[in-house]
């Protein structure tokens, strides 16, 4: 989903288009689970990872998102994988 719309003083005098669902519950205001964990605790997808890819030659259009996994396709090369070491902001 796209959040146009954000009501508080974080997001006020800021022009904002954010994606729902991949927050860390650290920065929800009402702790809930987000999207995404919701997902994974339920099963819904084979691995808690999601990951972009975006399509240099569009600024506006013609980039996917993917949950669950990823498409080797859409890459070349080895994918380094770091821990999150502050669960705040990715």
């Amino acid at each position: 989903g796209e959040t146009i719309t954000c009501p508080g003083a974080t997001f006020s005098g800021t022009p904002f288009d954010g994606i729902m669902g991949l927050g860390f519950e650290a920065l929800s205001s009402t702790k809930q689970p987000n999207p995404f964990l919701n997902l994974v605790q339920q099963k819904l997808i084979k691995d808690a990872v999601f990951a972009f890819k975006l399509n240099p030659k569009e600024r506006r259009s013609g980039g996917v998102l993917s949950l669950g996994g990823t498409d080797p396709n859409d890459y070349t090369g080895q994918i380094a994988w770091l821990p999150v070491v502050r669960p705040l902001y990715w």
